[in-house]
C-alpha cells in the first residue's frame, strides 16, 4: 500500500464524516509511553484533507513510497475498507502466505534466488547517503515468482499471524508477525525465511 492508497482511505473516511477513524488509523510517530498516541505524521490542507509534509527530518515523503508508521490494525482497517469499495476480498496474509509468496515453492533465500547482491532491493547497503524508501516499483528484481514486490527490501509487511500475547493481558493487545525487508535493515532481514 503506498502513501497515495493510504491517503485516499484516509479522506474517504472524511468525506463520510468518520474523522475519529481516520485519526485512529492515520501514521504516527512511535509514543514515547505505553498507551500514549504517537504525533499524527501527515498534515492537513486548507480543505482539512490529509496529504504528506515534510518530516521531522527534514524530508519529503512521496506518495509512492510504501506507507509506513501504521499498525497492524490501521492495514486492516485499509483491507476492510478496500473489501467494501471493490467489492473483491482484501485482507492480510498470514505469515505462510507471506512466505510462500516471497520464497516460491523452491524455498529460495530470496525472492530472486539464493545469492545476494544490495542493488536488488532496498536495505541498508542500497545507499549511499541517507536510508529511504523507495518507490514500490524501484527494484524489478525484488519481486517474487508470483509477482510480489518489495519482499526482501523497503518496508516490513503485516501478516494477520499472531506473534505472542502482550505483557500486559488487561490490553488483550496481541502482536502482529512482521516480515520482510526494510531500508535501514541488513542483509540477515532481506532473507525470505526472516521473522
Amino acid at each position: 500500500i503506498t502513501h497515495r492508497e493510504f491517503l485516499h482511505f484516509l479522506n474517504s473516511l472524511l468525506a463520510d464524516g468518520r474523522e475519529e477513524d481516520a485519526l485512529k488509523w492515520v501514521p504516527r510517530e512511535v509514543p514515547g509511553f505505553v498507551g500514549d498516541l504517537g504525533a499524527v505524521l501527515y498534515g492537513r490542507d486548507e480543505n482539512n484533507r490529509f496529504v504528506l509534509v515534510v518530516d521531522a527530518d527534514g524530508d519529503m515523503w512521496e506518495e509512492d513510497w510504501p506507507v509506513f508508521f501504521i499498525g497492524s490494525e490501521s492495514a486492516e482497517a485499509y483491507c476492510h475498507w478496500k473489501s467494501k469499495q471493490s467489492g473483491l476480498p482484501y485482507r492480510l496474509p498470514s505469515e505462510v502466505e507471506w512466505e510462500k509468496s516471497a520464497r516460491g515453492v523452491d524455498g529460495r533465500f530470496f525472492v530472486w534466488g539464493d545469492g545476494f547482491d544490495p542493488s536488488y532491493c532496498n536495505m541498508t547497503e542500497s545507499h549511499n547517503g541517507q536510508r529511504l524508501p523507495f518507490f514500490v516499483d524501484s527494484c524489478p528484481i525484488d519481486e517474487s515468482v508470483y509477482g510480489v514486490r518489495g519482499c526482501a527490501g523497503n518496508i516490513r509487511d503485516w501478516t494477520n499471524s499472531a506473534f505472542c500475547r502482550d505483557w500486559n493481558e488487561e490490553t488483550d493487545q496481541i502482536h502482529r508477525v512482521t516480515r520482510g525487508g526494510f531500508w535501514s535493515g541488513t542483509q540477515a532481514v532481506c532473507r525470505a525465511a526472516y521473522r
